[in-house]
């Protein structure tokens, strides 16, 4: 598992979040994401994707630890994001979705 700072470029309904991971030496690195233990169940897509785009605004700065790759080649990772102060949350946005039971 590795940690990377990233930047938020798009959320989309179905989960699948377009993140650009900073790699260091000014190398960045932009990939379509899955979330890590996360089951999106149909007809709680929309609420799940709207959920998502308020947790993670296009443009925030988050920590990403990458999982692995799923069957399609696309990183599978949990998020993390920074409170007001500049703490990182030790809860995962992928907890929270299990917590507000959006996912299973």
């Amino acid at each position: 598992m590795y940690t990377f700072k990233a930047i938020i470029n798009r959320v989309m309904p179905n989960g699948i979040i377009n993140i650009t991971f900073d790699l260091g030496f000014h190398e960045k690195y932009t990939s379509n994401c899955m979330l890590h233990n996360i089951a999106i169940l149909g007809d709680k897509e929309e609420k799940v994707g709207q959920y998502l785009r308020e947790m993670l605004p296009v443009g925030s700065l988050v920590y990403v630890n990458s999982v692995k790759l799923d069957t399609h080649g696309r990183p599978i990772v949990k998020i993390f994001t920074f409170f007001e102060n500049g703490m990182v949350d030790k809860i995962s946005v992928n907890d929270y979705l299990i917590m507000e039971n959006l996912s299973w």
